[in-house]
């Protein structure tokens, strides 16, 4: 799609999939297709909360509904700043296991990568609307085009 938008919106970690390259050009065509003083806005894991709550070991959650589980077993890479899971998932008897892996930048990357993309400004808030904390699981980003 070309635009030019209002606003564009990435909700629940949709983004951070690629290399950073790959990120970094995801950012640049969200800034593309908005208008000047357009809007981004991008809701994604708060890296400082997923460093203090995991460290020092994986953790891993499992949901059961019925008599389909899901496991999901989750460490954070320190070194690349990714958070790797490994999901298993027992439906109808069948078993299927997947990975992803997901790049989570701390803020101070990723206010250089929006600027970086094009976008004049940024702000960050927890999903309450305050200042991130590491006691603050989400991420809001609000940027400027």
């Amino acid at each position: 799609m070309d635009g030019p938008f209002d606003a564009a919106v990435s909700w629940f970690s949709s983004f951070g999939y690629f290399n950073d390259t790959g990120n970094r050009a995801v950012l640049a065509e969200y800034r593309r297709v908005l208008r000047p003083g357009g809007r981004l806005v991008i809701d994604m894991h708060n890296r400082d909360e997923i460093v203090r709550r995991m460290t020092p070991a994986p953790f891993g959650i499992v949901t059961q509904v019925g008599d389909d589980i899901r496991v999901d077993t989750n460490a954070f890479d320190c070194v690349d700043g990714r958070m790797e899971t490994d999901r298993l998932v027992v439906r109808d008897g069948q078993v299927r296991r997947s990975h992803f892996s997901v790049r989570i930048p701390v803020i101070t990357e990723l206010r250089a990568w929006l600027g970086g993309a094009g976008f004049s400004g940024a702000e960050f808030f927890a999903r309450n609307g305050k200042a991130p904390s590491i006691h603050r699981p989400r991420l809001i980003i609000v940027a400027t085009a």
